[in-house]
């Protein structure tokens, strides 16, 4: 404090109210007393402690105002966060949507391959059933031809021993020989006629297999009447059964050719001893007319001049 100055100079800006400085002072004249100069400086101080009051109050103002723009700011970011929320759960229901319906699809998809699957394994059961079922056909079919051309080869040779015994007692002189080639053709007819019954029981029982194989295929392809598959087993059945017929037909035939030139060279032979015979019947004129007569019929009836 200068002597000569009662007032109190401010400096500096309204940041600087609250500062006094009393540097500046001086003393200007001897008139004022230091009480004068303290009232002075009390009432700067009064001022100056006012200003404080007002900002103070302007602070708590601006303080209240501060948490009112937080509480607004806080209420609008959780508002906020509440409708980013929700438009993330309406993406997210959207996506389960998308991803339900993708979900669906492949779905669907599963279900057509293992339907197609399903289908595939079916019919190859299926054509495994008829490969079994044709494979079992073709196997009775081949043993019941088997069984038939044993068979009638059997009952050929029978009707053939039985032949033998009728020439035989045309042919041979001695009733010895006759009785014994008699009862050696009889034993054999007996035991060719056993195989017979045997193979006819045998044939018997084939065909009774192959009736319910026909059976069991019938069933088969009746649900699928239209089945490509099926209609060629059936064709391939029918083809085999015609085959095994014509192998029958043709070993039948066969043995029956066989047969006819063993017995056409057996005649030939027997023609010619007969006609040796004849020839010497005649030369020493013991053939009668009867004979002759009888001779020139049978040379009639083998060169089929009737």
């Amino acid at each position: 404090v200068q002597v000569g100055s009662s007032a109190v100079v401010r400096r500096g800006s309204d940041n600087q109210d609250m500062e006094v400085d009393s540097t500046n002072e001086v003393v200007g004249s001897t008139d004022n007393t230091p009480v004068q100069a303290n009232n002075l400086e009390i009432e700067e101080l009064q001022k100056t402690l006012n200003r404080y009051i007002e900002r103070q109050k302007d602070f708590d103002d601006m303080q209240a105002k501060l948490a009112e723009f937080e509480q607004k700011n806080s209420a609008q970011a959780q508002q906020i966060e509440l409708l980013e929320m929700a438009n993330r759960s309406h993406q997210i229901v959207g996506n389960q949507g998308q991803l339900s319906s993708e979900i669906a699809s492949y779905r669907a998809r599963i279900r057509e391959l293992e339907e197609k699957v399903n289908r595939v394994h079916s019919e190859g059961e299926e054509d495994d059933v008829l490969e079994r079922l044709v494979e079992m056909h073709r196997d009775l079919v081949m043993k019941l031809s088997n069984e038939h051309s044993t068979l009638v080869n059997l009952k050929m040779r029978i009707h053939f021993k039985k032949q033998l015994h009728e020439r035989n007692e045309l042919v041979t002189i001695g009733q010895k020989d006759v009785e014994k080639s008699t009862v050696k053709t009889a034993k054999t007819v007996e035991s060719l006629e056993k195989k017979v019954r045997r193979k006819e029981a045998r044939k018997k029982s084939l065909i009774e297999d192959i009736v319910r194989n026909r059976k069991e295929f019938d069933q088969h392809i009746a649900n699928k009447p239209l089945d490509m598959r099926g209609k060629n087993a059936l064709l391939e059945m029918q083809l085999m059964e015609a085959q095994a017929e014509s192998r029958h037909l043709f070993s039948m035939i066969s043995t029956m050719g066989n047969k006819i030139e063993t017995q056409d060279i057996d005649l030939n032979a027997t023609l010619k001893i007969m006609r040796k015979n004849h020839v010497c019947l005649r030369g020493h004129e013991l053939a009668s007319n009867s004979d002759q007569s009888d001779y020139n019929e049978l040379r009639d009836q083998l060169l089929e001049n009737k």
